[in-house]
């Protein structure tokens, strides 16, 4: 969560207007192994998964990395 709030406080410093924040990788990043060596089914379920849930700000802070979308 300490990166969600640095991107809020650096973007709170700007003249922008949040559209969105996404966690890009999720839980990815604990499970790189196992998603690595999933079939291509368990992927594509997986990558469905992480779609539905990757815009939810309660699961934000288990991501390596945050995408920012803003309006200037």
């Amino acid at each position: 969560m300490r990166y969600y709030n640095e991107v809020k406080e650096l973007m709170d410093k700007y003249d922008v207007k949040k559209l969105n924040y996404v966690a890009t990788d999720g839980i990815g990043k604990v499970m790189k192994d196992d998603i690595n060596n999933m079939a291509d089914e368990e992927f594509k379920l997986f990558t469905k998964y992480h779609l539905s849930i990757c815009e939810r700000e309660d699961l934000i802070g288990y991501s390596g990395h945050i995408l920012s979308i803003v309006e200037k």
